[in-house]
C-alpha cells in the first residue's frame, strides 16, 4: 500500500500533514495539505489554522509511556 503522501513528493509540491480526529478504535486520523511549490509560509499557516479550529490533536498519556 502506498502512502498517501506519494502524490505530492512526485509532483514536489510542499505538503503539511496536521491532526485532523481519530476513528472509532481511537486511531489518530491525519489531513494532508497540500500547496504549490515555494507557498510554505501560507501553507504553515492554514495548517496552524486547522489546528486550532479542529483542536484535533491528543497529547499521549505519560501513564502509556513505557521505557
Amino acid at each position: 500500500m502506498r502512502p498517501c503522501t506519494v502524490i505530492a513528493s512526485q509532483l514536489l509540491f510542499p505538503a503539511i500533514t496536521v491532526p485532523a480526529g481519530f476513528t472509532s478504535a481511537g486511531l489518530p486520523v491525519g489531513l494532508e495539505i497540500m500547496a504549490l511549490p515555494y507557498s510554505e509560509p501560507q501553507l504553515l499557516g492554514l495548517a496552524h489554522g486547522v489546528e486550532k479550529a479542529t483542536a484535533a490533536r491528543k497529547a499521549p498519556s505519560l501513564s502509556q509511556v513505557t521505557a
